[in-house]
């Protein structure tokens, strides 16, 4: 009995192949589920209702592309720290709705003191 060969199928897997193994390659969704931190469920769920766009193979997994994971991520987290905001300037708790600063962190610059560091001070107060 003589083997079939089906060359377009393997023109398809070498394609889906280079798609799953890219620069910015395609990952399924519980892959992405534990590289970025989202819920399987989330994901499951944005994926569904377009919110993410993914490849879908015939067997009907999903795949999503790592990079638009990670940008729905931020925009989420950013959507959910806006509605935190909002509710407490609803409860009073807040006057104003803060814009996101580009870069939430200063640079540190420690300021030189005399003497022992307070750590070490108080250590000797409590007798260690």
């Amino acid at each position: 009995m003589s083997e079939v060969v089906y060359p377009l199928a393997d023109d398809s897997i070498r394609a889906i192949t280079k798609l799953l193994e890219g620069p910015d390659p395609y990952l399924s969704l519980k892959q992405a589920s534990d590289q970025v931190g989202i819920p399987l469920s989330t994901l499951s769920d944005a994926v569904r209702s377009k919110r993410v766009p993914a490849l879908v193979m015939p067997d009907k997994r999903h795949y999503v592309r790592r990079s638009v994971i990670q940008a729905y991520a931020r925009q989420s987290m950013d959507a959910l720290e806006h509605q935190l905001q909002a509710r407490l300037v609803e409860a009073g708790l807040l006057t104003t709705i803060k814009a996101k600063s580009k870069s939430p962190l200063t640079p540190f610059n420690p300021v030189k003191v005399a003497g022992k560091p307070v750590s070490e001070t108080l250590l000797d107060d409590r007798g260690a």
